[in-house]
């Protein structure tokens, strides 16, 4: 993780150039956002993991080449001066070499091995990369989505990620025209027919990046926003959203 061979700097997908201040066995008190509670590593996981450690920055992030299983919650500690921001993977898992590879940051000293969730989530993840426990790792990995440019020539042309039940059931986060030619983000919820949209609408220039990211953030049946234009800086809608029983999450172009 320090740069000296390539093939395992390759492997993790970025390199380690500090930590939070640590102290002594078990380390730093911090929360774990569990992002990915269907992988054998996570499944025994709650949404927020509470434990200390020796808390690693990385100096890339590596959401979009690999499948991020687990953030920090920078907030609920401090990172020190290699922050990564509201983004911060700590667990993560890809193919590589032809094999594959799942990776956490967690476990600096000898006590965290007592842990009976730390050591779950280390076999689970041991017995995904050995082919034993069935599990996707594509969820966050770029490669696995078509990109599709859409121009926003027509009106009410939209670009969302969306949770959805049924027509009348859904929660959305989407890039929208209307017919005045306005570009704004907006964060909105149907329930029974009748929408609920989540803070103020964000307004962009014309001159915004045609790509964009969209993303939610589910902490419990809460959902949160965010929008970015190059996957790394991003900026958060002011309201929340909640999620709908039993919806399907996907990405939605209509114009």
């Amino acid at each position: 993780m320090r740069g000296n061979y390539a093939w395992w700097d390759n492997l993790i997908g970025s390199l380690m150039p500090g930590h939070a201040a640590t102290g002594t066995s078990p380390g730093l008190t911090g929360q774990v956002i569990v992002e990915d509670q269907v992988h054998p590593s996570t499944t025994h996981l709650s949404d927020r993991w509470t434990r200390a450690d020796e808390w690693y920055n990385f100096s890339t992030n590596v959401r979009g080449d690999a499948h991020v299983l687990a953030t920090m919650d920078e907030t609920t500690y401090d990172p020190g001066g290699n922050a990564m921001g509201y983004d911060h993977p700590i667990s993560w898992c890809k193919p590589y070499d032809g094999g594959r590879a799942w990776i956490t940051a967690m476990g600096h000293f000898g006590a965290h091995y007592s842990e009976p969730a730390f050591i779950a989530h280390i076999v689970g993840g041991v017995k995904w990369a050995a082919g034993i426990a069935p599990g996707g790792c594509g969820g966050t990995r770029n490669d696995s989505f078509e990109k599709v440019d859409l121009t926003h020539d027509n009106e009410w042309q939209h670009a969302a990620l969306a949770q959805i039940v049924d027509d009348d059931n859904y929660v959305k986060f989407a890039l929208t025209r209307n017919p005045a030619g306005d570009r704004f983000f907006e964060f909105q919820t149907e329930t029974a027919g009748t929408r609920t949209w989540h803070g103020a609408n964000a307004n962009v220039a014309a001159s915004f990046s045609s790509t964009f990211h969209l993303r939610l953030t589910r902490t419990g049946s809460t959902l949160t926003a965010a929008y970015s234009t190059d996957g790394t800086a991003w900026t958060n809608m002011a309201g929340t959203g909640t999620l709908k029983a039993g919806g399907t999450i996907g990405v939605l172009a209509a114009g």
